[in-house]
């Protein structure tokens, strides 16, 4: 058993211009969970309203979302199913939109269940 709808979401907290998302999926096992997974950029929390960027359609491949859609939020989420999300890496490659400061960083974390870098600019 999982989780109904399992997602996993950023906030860079800032609108950017999101030039690509690249991910990593489990190599041991479970990658096909993956297929059919809506990846989402929106100013909203909530991923219904946000832009879709691409459906997961083969799990062979590492990057999305190559066409510069504008957002805060980013999120892959698998509706409709009971089961886990499970994601090795994930890079966020974008431009922020806001000019009040220059803003570059480099912010990784880990839990048990994914390991994260984002590089915004």
């Amino acid at each position: 058993m999982g989780y109904d709808k399992p997602a996993w979401r950023l906030d860079p907290r800032r609108p950017h211009k999101i030039g690509r998302i690249r991910f990593v999926k489990r190599q041991d096992c479970c990658s096909e969970r993956l297929l059919g997974a809506p990846i989402r950029i929106g100013n909203s929390d909530h991923y219904t309203m946000s832009k879709l960027c691409a459906t997961v359609q083969d799990i062979s491949e590492e990057s999305y979302c190559y066409y510069g859609i504008e957002g805060r939020y980013i999120a892959i989420v698998i509706p409709g199913r009971s089961e886990y999300l499970s994601l090795c890496e994930v890079e966020v490659f974008g431009v922020s939109l806001v000019d009040d400061a220059p803003y570059a960083s480099v912010s990784c974390s880990s839990t048990r269940q994914y390991y994260l870098c984002l590089q915004l600019s």
